[in-house]
């Protein structure tokens, strides 16, 4: 495990610029976004602006994300990887890749959406309270076993379905090791997101004289500064690359580790087949 930690965060810095690169599609939006937003009056258009441009953001995020797996995949099989090349490989695959993205949203949220349905019809706080566990736990089990679909439809260059099933069988492998492992490797990307941001929300608060805002949670709710927002959404981007990095290495390890017990059970079996022949 920490293994996989040191290696990601010494690639990560190794290939900062690199992975800045491929971050400015949504991070070049998101700022202008909160520019926007602090100076800008849309009156009753806001909303609709808001609506588009969000879900322009998100599709742009999608294809920020594939271009992080595909880079990252590449240096995980120490080829020569530059931004356009990466941005070139994402392009060509991005609409396959949105369908996947779909498809597990639509299984994701298929569940939860039908239960929310049954619940306006129940008014037992008990039964409210079961319908969100199960809810709860059907996402988290979706989101784990799909967890590796995007890196076999971008390393194994699998087709959606395919990558959904492989990410399936791959995970019950070893579902306790792999969730654990990708636990760890979420908490320390948040700690570090979370660590820097403070420090330099603190660093800006300084520089303009706006600490006793930060510091006073009564002024801090209702006069909090415009960049504080911005520093933290930047900073969560910031994050991606480390755990896209993180990530890939996790499965690269758990597909070693499958195909090696794969092996191992068929060379078993052949044995057996072999000694229980007549002599």
């Amino acid at each position: 495990m920490t293994h996989i930690i040191r290696n990601a965060f010494r690639i990560y810095i190794r290939r900062f610029s690199l992975y800045l690169t491929l971050l400015s599609p949504v991070v070049i939006p998101t700022i202008l976004l909160h520019i926007i937003g602090r100076y800008a009056n849309f009156g009753e258009l806001a909303p609709v602006f808001t609506t588009i441009f969000g879900v322009i953001l998100n599709i742009v995020t999608l294809f920020v994300l594939l271009s992080l797996i595909t880079a990252s995949a590449a240096m995980e099989s120490l080829n020569p990887v530059r931004a356009r090349i990466v941005f070139r490989d994402a392009f060509s695959r991005s609409i396959p890749f949105l369908a996947l993205f779909i498809i597990v949203s639509l299984i994701t949220f298929s569940v939860p959406a039908f239960l929310a349905i049954i619940g306006q019809k129940i008014e037992n706080a008990y039964s409210l309270t079961f319908l969100s566990i199960i809810s709860a736990s059907w996402i988290i089990a979706v989101t784990l076993l799909s967890l590796f679909a995007s890196y076999i439809f971008v390393i194994e260059k699998q087709g959606p379905i395919k990558s959904i099933k492989g990410s399936v069988t791959l995970f019950l492998h070893h579902p306790l090791k792999t969730s654990l492992l990708l636990i760890c490797i979420l908490l320390v990307t948040i700690m570090i997101s979370l660590v820097v941001a403070i420090l330099t929300t603190l660093i800006i608060a300084v520089i303009t004289h706006q600490t006793d805002i930060l510091f006073n949670p009564e002024l801090a709710e209702s006069l909090s500064p415009w960049w504080k927002d911005l520093i933290v959404s930047i900073y969560a981007y910031l994050g991606l690359p480390y755990l896209v990095i993180a990530t890939t290495s996790l499965f690269q390890n758990t597909r070693a580790e499958s195909e090696e017990l794969l092996e191992n059970h068929e060379l078993k079996t052949g044995n057996r087949i072999g000694n229980s022949r007549p002599a």
